[in-house]
């Protein structure tokens, strides 16, 4: 979804936009080789940063080749296009998985590629440069999730069983500060009303309540 309630979506190597409440194409954007695999409005937020850091484009689309173009929607152009892939382009680890603005950084554009690498280019102008990278051990099964708290934390969750803790760093680069590896277990039968969950539940359940207690009270 845009600011302006239009919604944008990718159709083999096409991104299409549709004004949802009639279901109209408003506009189809041609450029990309590969399948189009992730497609994200641009956040522009005056209060956050200044001229320089605004996006190039309104819309980010990805493929499935590891290449990123910034788009003019109103004009259906092409603002600027760079390769994000890690390895050989159209390699396995070259396919982005993930696609998202930075929430602290307004030109900063944080991509996920399949073996497990992340990037963040600064979109800012027509020559997308790469501010940092980070590989994990394993690929994610998404992308990471910043603290509503604190915008300098991180979870990501890996495809083997691993949660990664990440922090910015004073450039604002993601880095891994703890790994944890965990195994999720179908929970017993409980009672009503009883605390559901393997492990110490009545530390788990102090847990959840000082973590809650602030917006409940």
């Amino acid at each position: 979804w845009s600011a302006h309630g239009l919604v944008a979506f990718g159709c083999r190597e096409l991104v299409v936009i549709i004004e949802p409440e009639t279901c109209q194409i408003v506009q189809t954007l041609d450029g990309h080789r590969g399948r189009v695999s992730r497609a994200r409005w641009a956040i522009r937020n005056a209060a956050r940063c200044d001229a320089e850091e605004e996006p190039a484009g309104e819309l980010a689309s990805a493929d499935t080749q590891g290449e990123i173009i910034l788009w003019d929607v109103a004009r259906g152009a092409v603002v600027a296009r760079f390769s994000a892939a890690p390895g050989a382009e159209g390699s396995a680890h070259s396919r982005i998985t993930g696609l998202e603005w930075h929430p602290s950084r307004a030109d900063g554009l944080i991509v996920l590629h399949a073996g497990g690498t992340l990037a963040c280019w600064a979109a800012a102008g027509r020559d997308a440069r790469k501010l940092w990278s980070l590989t994990l051990p394993e690929p994610l099964l998404s992308m990471p999730a910043f603290s509503e708290a604190d915008r300098t934390r991180a979870v990501a969750a890996g495809d083997k069983g691993c949660l990664y803790e990440l922090r910015t760093d004073a450039q604002q680069a993601l880095r891994l500060h703890a790994q944890h590896r965990f195994r999720v277990r179908p929970p017993a039968p409980a009672r009503e009303g009883s605390f559901r969950g393997a492990g110490d539940a009545p530390a788990q359940q102090r847990a959840i309540s000082a973590a809650f207690a602030p917006a409940l009270g």
